[in-house]
C-alpha cells in the first residue's frame, strides 16, 4: 500500500524536463499561434483609422478689448469675469447643442454620418471637446487657472482644427450676444425709470404752474374787486359831493343876488360899504371861513354852470384816476400770461434738463462692436496620431500570441498524456 501511494505521488509530480521536451515538440503550434495573433494585431494597427488630437490655447482677454464695453457705463466686465463667463459658455449644454446645429456639415464629415443623424440626441455632446487647465497661478491665497487648453479628437486633422476654431468663435459670439441682451435690458430699464421720473416731475411742475396761475388769478380777481369797490365808493362820494356843492352854490347865488354881490368880497368890506353907501370894486377873494355868497354872483354862477354841465362819467378826482389806472393794470397780469404761454417746463428746471440729457445719451448709446479674442492663436495641426498606438498593439499582440500558443501546446500535451494513460490501462 505504501508503494502504491508513493507511485501515485510520483505520477502526479510535474517532470519539468519532460514538459520542456513536450513544449519543444509543440514549438510549431506555439510559433503559428504567435504569428497569427501578431499578424492580426499588426494588421489592425496598419488598417485602423488614425485618431488625431488638436489643441487650442485659450486665455484671458485684455483690458483694452473690454474697454469699449466698459465705456458705455451701462455694463462692465473685467478680464477674469469675462473669461469665467466664456468658460461657462463652453461648458454649457446650450452652446454644445447650438454648435451641433450650426456645424452639421462639418460634424457629418468628421463622424462619417449623414447630416440628418447629426443631432444632440445622436451625438455624445460631452465628447465634442474637452477643457484642461494644465497651468495654474496663485492669486489671493487660491489657485486659479491661468491658461486653458481646448482639445478634440478625430480622424481628419483639418476638420478637427476647424471644429476647435469654430467652437471658440461660437462661444465668443454667444458671450457677446449675452452682453448685448444684458445691455439692452439694463438700458431699457434705465430709460423707463428716467422717463417715468421725468414725466412725474414734469407733471408736478405743470400742476405747480397751474396752481400758481390759479392763485395769481384769484389774487388778481380779489384785488380787482377791492379796487372796483373802492372806485365805486369813491365815485359815489364824488357825485354826492358834487350834488351837495351844486346845492350850496345855488343857495349862495341866491344870497349873493339878493345882496347884489357881484364880485368877491369880505364881511369887513361889506360893513364899510354899508356905512359909506358906496359901491367899490373889490378883487379880494374871501377866505374859506367867509360865507360862500361872498364870492359873488359871477364866480358862483361860473362854478355852478361848470358843475351842472359836467357829465356824470367825468370825475376830476386824482384818487379815482389812480384807481382806474390800477384797475387797468389788473386786467393784464403779465405773470399769468407768461405762465400760461409756457410750453416747456424743462427750460426752467435743471433736474428736468438733466433727465432729458440722460435720456438723450442713453438713446444714442449703443453696445459697441466688440473684438474679443480668447485664443492666442488658431488651433495647431497635429503631426502624429494619438490612436492607435501601433508599437503597443504589436507588443501586446506578440505577448498574447505567445500566451495563446503556450496554452494551446499545454492543452495538446495534456491530451496526449491522457490518451497514453487510457491506452496503457
Amino acid at each position: 500500500m505504501t508503494d502504491s501511494i508513493s507511485r501515485n505521488d510520483y505520477d502526479d509530480e510535474i517532470d519539468l524536463v519532460e514538459l520542456v521536451s513536450n513544449l519543444w515538440h509543440e514549438k510549431i503550434v506555439i510559433i503559428i499561434s504567435s504569428v497569427v495573433v501578431t499578424g492580426l494585431g499588426l494588421l489592425y494597427a496598419l488598417l485602423a483609422k488614425p485618431v488625431y488630437q488638436a489643441n487650442v490655447q485659450i486665455e484671458l482677454p485684455t483690458i483694452s478689448q473690454l474697454a469699449p464695453l466698459n465705456n458705455t457705463q451701462i455694463i462692465s466686465a473685467d478680464p477674469n469675469g469675462a473669461f469665467s463667463l466664456f468658460l461657462n459658455t463652453l461648458e454649457s449644454s446650450a452652446h454644445k447643442n447650438r454648435l451641433i446645429e450650426e456645424e452639421k456639415p462639418l460634424l457629418a464629415a468628421l463622424l462619417g454620418k449623414p447630416e440628418d443623424n447629426i443631432t444632440p440626441e445622436t451625438i455624445d455632446v460631452d465628447k465634442l471637446y474637452t477643457i484642461h487647465f494644465p497651468n495654474v497661478k496663485k492669486q489671493e491665497n487660491s489657485l486659479i487657472p491661468d491658461i486653458f487648453i481646448l482639445s478634440t479628437e478625430g480622424s481628419n486633422r483639418t476638420l478637427i482644427i476647424e471644429l476647435l476654431d469654430n467652437t471658440v468663435k461660437l462661444a465668443t459670439t454667444q458671450l457677446i450676444e449675452k452682453w448685448q441682451q444684458e445691455f439692452d435690458s439694463i438700458k431699457a430699464a434705465r430709460i423707463t425709470k428716467i422717463a417715468t421720473d421725468s414725466n412725474l416731475l414734469n407733471q408736478a411742475l405743470k400742476e405747480r404752474r397751474e396752481n400758481t396761475i390759479t392763485r395769481l388769478t384769484e389774487e388778481t380777481e380779489l384785488q380787482t374787486k377791492k379796487v372796483q369797490d373802492e372806485l365805486t365808493a369813491r365815485k359815489s362820494f364824488v357825485l354826492n359831493s358834487r350834488k351837495d356843492r351844486i346845492i350850496e352854490l345855488e343857495e349862495a347865488l341866491k344870497i349873493a343876488t339878493a345882496l347884489n354881490i357881484t364880485q368877491p368880497s369880505t364881511l369887513s368890506r361889506m360893513a364899510t360899504q354899508s356905512v359909506s353907501k358906496q359901491v367899490e370894486v373889490n378883487t379880494e377873494i374871501p377866505n374859506q371861513q367867509d360865507p360862500l355868497y361872498l364870492r359873488g354872483t359871477n364866480l358862483l354862477s361860473a362854478e355852478l354852470e361848470s358843475l351842472s354841465k359836467l357829465p356824470k362819467s367825468t370825475f376830476l378826482d386824482s384818487r379815482i384816476i389812480e384807481l382806474e389806472n390800477e384797475l387797468q393794470k389788473l386786467k393784464n397780469n403779465r405773470e399769468i400770461e407768461i405762465l400760461k404761454a409756457r410750453k416747456d417746463e424743462a427750460a426752467f428746471n435743471e433736474t428736468l434738463q438733466g433727465y432729458q440729457e440722460e435720456l438723450r445719451k442713453l438713446t444714442e448709446t449703443q453696445v459697441p462692436d466688440l473684438t474679443i479674442n480668447f485664443q492666442n492663436s488658431s488651433a495647431k495641426s497635429p503631426e502624429k496620431s494619438i490612436k492607435p498606438k501601433k508599437m503597443l498593439i504589436v507588443a501586446i499582440s506578440i505577448l498574447l500570441g505567445g500566451m495563446l500558443g503556450f496554452f494551446v501546446a499545454i492543452g495538446r500535451i495534456v491530451y496526449k498524456n491522457h490518451q497514453k494513460k487510457l491506452a496503457s490501462t
